[in-house]
Protein backbone atom coordinates (compact mmCIF):
# COMPACT_ATOMS: atom_id res chain seq x y z
CA UNK A 1 0.00 0.00 0.00
CA UNK A 2 1.16 3.37 -0.42
CA UNK A 3 2.66 5.09 2.06
CA UNK A 4 -0.17 8.16 2.15
CA UNK A 5 -3.08 5.39 2.15
CA UNK A 6 -1.55 3.82 5.25
CA UNK A 7 -1.60 7.21 7.02
CA UNK A 8 -5.19 8.18 5.88
CA UNK A 9 -6.35 4.69 7.04
CA UNK A 10 -3.95 5.42 10.58
CA UNK A 11 -5.80 8.70 10.50
CA UNK A 12 -9.37 7.42 10.76
CA UNK A 13 -8.52 5.73 14.04
CA UNK A 14 -10.47 2.74 13.40
CA UNK A 15 -10.90 0.87 16.43
CA UNK A 16 -10.52 -2.66 17.59
CA UNK A 17 -14.26 -3.45 16.07
CA UNK A 18 -12.76 -2.72 13.10
CA UNK A 19 -15.55 0.36 12.58
CA UNK A 20 -14.95 2.38 9.68
CA UNK A 21 -17.65 4.59 10.44
CA UNK A 22 -14.56 7.11 10.35
CA UNK A 23 -13.36 6.06 6.61
CA UNK A 24 -13.94 8.05 3.87
CA UNK A 25 -15.74 6.26 1.38
CA UNK A 26 -12.83 7.93 -1.21
CA UNK A 27 -9.99 5.91 1.35
CA UNK A 28 -12.36 2.72 1.61
CA UNK A 29 -12.44 1.97 -2.22
CA UNK A 30 -8.56 3.18 -2.26
CA UNK A 31 -7.82 0.35 0.57
CA UNK A 32 -10.27 -2.22 -0.98
CA UNK A 33 -8.86 -1.11 -4.47
CA UNK A 34 -5.07 -1.66 -3.22
CA UNK A 35 -5.90 -5.09 -1.28
CA UNK A 36 -7.59 -6.34 -4.54
CA UNK A 37 -4.23 -5.47 -6.38
CA UNK A 38 -2.11 -7.10 -4.13
CA UNK A 39 -4.17 -10.24 -3.90
CA UNK A 40 -3.44 -10.12 -7.58
CA UNK A 41 0.08 -9.94 -7.25
CA UNK A 42 -0.33 -12.84 -3.97
CA UNK A 43 -1.58 -15.13 -6.39
CA UNK A 44 0.68 -14.48 -9.38
CA UNK A 45 3.70 -15.20 -6.90
CA UNK A 46 2.16 -18.09 -5.79
CA UNK A 47 2.05 -19.54 -9.39
CA UNK A 48 4.84 -18.47 -10.80
CA UNK A 49 6.58 -20.30 -7.63
CA UNK A 50 4.82 -23.53 -7.29
CA UNK A 51 6.86 -24.86 -10.26
CA UNK A 52 9.80 -24.26 -8.11
CA UNK A 53 8.47 -25.75 -4.74
CA UNK A 54 7.32 -29.05 -6.86
CA UNK A 55 10.75 -29.32 -7.36
CA UNK A 56 12.40 -28.83 -4.21
CA UNK A 57 9.82 -31.01 -2.83
CA UNK A 58 12.05 -34.09 -5.11
CA UNK A 59 15.26 -32.52 -4.27
CA UNK A 60 17.07 -35.67 -2.00
CA UNK A 61 17.39 -35.15 1.76
CA UNK A 62 21.20 -35.11 1.58
CA UNK A 63 21.59 -32.30 -1.53
CA UNK A 64 23.71 -29.02 -0.22
CA UNK A 65 21.88 -25.94 -0.98
CA UNK A 66 24.61 -25.05 -3.22
CA UNK A 67 24.65 -28.53 -4.84
CA UNK A 68 23.56 -27.47 -9.13
CA UNK A 69 20.23 -29.57 -10.09
CA UNK A 70 19.83 -29.00 -13.63
CA UNK A 71 20.83 -32.61 -14.26
CA UNK A 72 18.18 -34.05 -11.39
CA UNK A 73 15.54 -35.25 -11.38
CA UNK A 74 13.56 -32.16 -9.25
CA UNK A 75 14.40 -30.12 -11.91
CA UNK A 76 13.42 -31.99 -14.61
CA UNK A 77 10.03 -30.48 -14.74
CA UNK A 78 10.82 -27.32 -14.54
CA UNK A 79 10.95 -25.71 -18.10
CA UNK A 80 12.34 -22.13 -19.15
CA UNK A 81 8.83 -20.76 -18.82
CA UNK A 82 8.59 -21.21 -15.27
CA UNK A 83 12.25 -19.23 -15.00
CA UNK A 84 10.49 -16.53 -16.96
CA UNK A 85 7.43 -16.48 -15.34
CA UNK A 86 9.64 -16.00 -11.76
CA UNK A 87 12.38 -13.43 -13.44
CA UNK A 88 9.23 -11.44 -14.88
CA UNK A 89 7.11 -11.21 -11.69
CA UNK A 90 10.27 -10.39 -9.60
CA UNK A 91 11.37 -7.86 -12.16
CA UNK A 92 7.81 -6.44 -11.88
CA UNK A 93 7.00 -6.28 -7.63
CA UNK A 94 11.38 -6.35 -6.45
CA UNK A 95 14.39 -5.13 -7.78
CA UNK A 96 16.28 -6.12 -10.99
CA UNK A 97 17.41 -10.08 -11.20
CA UNK A 98 20.66 -9.08 -10.98
CA UNK A 99 20.19 -6.88 -7.38
CA UNK A 100 18.72 -10.45 -6.14
CA UNK A 101 21.88 -12.42 -6.90
CA UNK A 102 24.10 -12.41 -3.83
Amino acid sequence: MSTDLVERLREADIGWSGDAACVSAEVAEEAAAEITKLRAERDAARNALKPFATAAADVHEKAFDADNLWESPAAMNLTAGHLRAASALFATTCATPSEGQS
